[in-house]
């Protein structure tokens, strides 16, 4: 089942059950389409950062200056 925010995103009379069979490209260029807009909206509950900052600053934090110096 496809979540309300992403059946939102989607143009009304898409019938979301068939947007999950990815395996053409043009699905899955569908897909990406709709999990870019909604990992780039901005949510209250992040202090209206959008998912995709918070994901980016977590990946940074989280860097090891071992494995990934860019010296």
């Amino acid at each position: 089942m496809i979540s309300k925010t992403a059946g939102k995103a989607m143009e009304p009379g898409v019938d979301q059950l068939a947007v999950l069979n990815v395996h053409t490209p043009h699905r899955l260029a569908e897909v990406a389409e709709v999990a870019a807009e909604l990992n780039n909206r901005p949510r209250k509950i992040l202090g209206w950062d959008t998912p995709a900052d918070r994901f980016a600053r977590l990946v940074n934090e989280r860097r090891s200056p071992l494995c990934c110096d860019d010296r």
